[in-house]
């Protein structure tokens, strides 16, 4: 196309042969200076591509790493609330022993009279200062 319209112009001005190779030059030129320009933004894109694939692994690295600690994390807390649990379940049965043995010596104190005796006995202040 435009070898055409510069020959036409070459043929207007009497066709002159350095119009021609002028514009065969402009044509070769801008051939040269369109695949110059192609190489170069070849080569800026694969530069930003190792750039983005380097990014890339550090951020898969910290995210393996931070989903490591979420897990450890996660299994850590796991354990937390089983071991609360079972420390519920052993408060819970010790109070419930407790009540019972309570009780228990709330019905021998009032029934049984040698209980009551020994309950009703003062301790001496040796025992008392031992107990604070």
């Amino acid at each position: 196309m435009w070898a055409s319209l510069i020959g036409e112009a070459a043929s207007m001005t009497g066709g002159s042969s350095i119009f021609r190779w002028a514009g065969v030059g402009l044509i070769v030129l801008a051939l040269v200076a369109a695949f110059g320009w192609l190489g170069w933004s070849k080569a800026q894109a694969e530069a930003e591509r190792d750039q983005a694939r380097a990014e890339l692994a550090v951020v898969e690295s910290a995210y393996r790493s931070t989903r490591e600690a979420y897990l450890d994390l996660q299994e850590t807390s796991r354990a937390q609330q089983e071991a609360l649990t079972e420390r519920e379940m052993l408060i819970s049965e010790i109070n419930a022993q407790r009540e019972a043995l309570r009780l228990r010596w709330q019905e021998a104190v009032r029934h049984e009279p040698k209980t009551r005796t020994w309950a009703d006995t003062a301790l001496p202040d040796a025992v008392r200062g031992l107990l604070q």
